[in-house]
C-alpha cells in the first residue's frame, strides 16, 4: 500500500521555535475538507476520497456532507493510503486514497446516506478493496432509509432511495452483460481467425505438394512405378 509521510510545522507558543512533528509513516494531516469527498492536507496535497461519491457543496445535502467529513477528519492526523488496484491520481490530479480515522469516514458517510458508493469496478473504475463492503452499507441504508436523519439525502423518501439503488443494480447488471457479450464475441473472432489460419496453411502445404510434383515432370497419367527419393525425401524421381 502506497502511503504518504506528512511532517507537520508546529509552530511553540510564545517561543518563537519551529518543531517538526512526524505523523508516521502512513498518516498526514488534513488541513481543510473541500466538500463530502475531497480534503487538502497539510502539505497543500488534494485527495479525492476512494469509492465514494458525495454531493457538491452547493448540492442538496452538501453542506451536511461536507460538514459530517469536517467534523470527522479536519485538522486532525489521519491514515492515509492507496491500494495497489487503484490508479495514484484521478483525471483532475488529485490524489485517490482511503482516509482512516478510528473508523472509516468514507463508510460513516454512506451509512448516513450522504454519499453513494461510485467511482468502482461496477462503473468502470478500477476496483478498490472496499468497493463490495461500500456497496454493502449503501444497500444497508436503502432498508434503514426511514431512521436516517434529517441530514440525509434520502430522508422521508425510502421508495425513492430503493428506486435509486435499482437503477444502478440495473445498470452494473447491463454493463456486466454487454461485458460478456463482447468476451464471448472476442473468442469467437478468435475462434474464426485460427480457423482462418488453420485453413490457409492447409491450402498452403496443398500447393506445395502440388508444386513438388510438377516440378518432378511425373509423365502424363501419373507414374505409378518406384520412386527414387533425393535426400531429406521431399523430392522424387523415377528409379
Amino acid at each position: 500500500m502506497r502511503s504518504a509521510l506528512l511532517v507537520l510545522p508546529v509552530l511553540l507558543a510564545g517561543t518563537g521555535l519551529t518543531l517538526a512533528i512526524t505523523s508516521g509513516p502512513g498518516n498526514a494531516y488534513v488541513e481543510r475538507v473541500v466538500d463530502g469527498d475531497t480534503v487538502v492536507l497539510g502539505d497543500g496535497s488534494r485527495v479525492r476520497l476512494i469509492g465514494i461519491d458525495a454531493p457538491e457543496s452547493d448540492e442538496p445535502c452538501g453542506e451536511q456532507a461536507t460538514e459530517s467529513l469536517r467534523r470527522m477528519v479536519e485538522h486532525r492526523v489521519v491514515n492515509v493510503g492507496n491500494p495497489e488496484s487503484v490508479q495514484d491520481r484521478d483525471r483532475y490530479g488529485r490524489l485517490l486514497r482511503y482516509l482512516d480515522t478510528d473508523a472509516d469516514p468514507a463508510a460513516t458517510l454512506l451509512i448516513s446516506g450522504l454519499a453513494t458508493a461510485r467511482y468502482d469496478s461496477t462503473d468502470g473504475y478500477d476496483p478498490h478493496p472496499r468497493e463490495r463492503r461500500y456497496h454493502a452499507l449503501e444497500a444497508a441504508a436503502v432498508a434503514a432509509c426511514p431512521t436516517l436523519d434529517a441530514n440525509s439525502h434520502w430522508y422521508g423518501d425510502p421508495d425513492g432511495y430503493r428506486k435509486h439503488v435499482k437503477e444502478k443494480r440495473q445498470a452494473r447488471q447491463k454493463r456486466e452483460r454487454e461485458a460478456r457479450a463482447k468476451r464471448r464475441e472476442a473468442r469467437e473472432e478468435r475462434r474464426e481467425a485460427q480457423r482462418r489460419e488453420t485453413q490457409r496453411e492447409l491450402e498452403r502445404i496443398e500447393r506445395e505438394i502440388e508444386n513438388s510434383n510438377r516440378d518432378v515432370g511425373q509423365p502424363d497419367g501419373g507414374y505409378t512405378g518406384p520412386r527414387c527419393y533425393a535426400p531429406g525425401g521431399k523430392t522424387w524421381s523415377p528409379c
